[in-house]
């Protein structure tokens, strides 16, 4: 059995333009919400990421930033809230 070279940056483009594609034609506009808790310029990098994704591929982002010292119990109410959203 021979080895096979795969081109992981061609293949994801690929999926991104059949995804966008499948995006466009659907009645219904996904949504990706993120919560970031903190400052942390590594986290903060990678929402950016994911936001300019989101926008690449026609999916709706929402951020809910929220400062470094939120209590455990702000988050624990803020994740639930946004899993009931319809637009998420």
């Amino acid at each position: 059995m021979s080895a096979v070279v795969m081109d992981g940056k061609a293949l994801a483009s690929k999926m991104r333009g059949e995804l966008a594609k499948e995006i466009a034609c659907s009645k219904v506009v996904p949504g990706l919400a993120v919560v970031l808790a903190g400052d942390d310029p590594s986290s903060a990098i990678y929402v950016r990421n994911k936001e300019k994704a989101c926008a690449e591929l026609g999916i709706k982002s929402l951020t809910v930033r929220l400062p470094a010292d939120v209590s455990q119990e702000r988050i624990e109410t803020e994740v639930p809230a946004l899993g009931r959203r319809e637009d998420v």
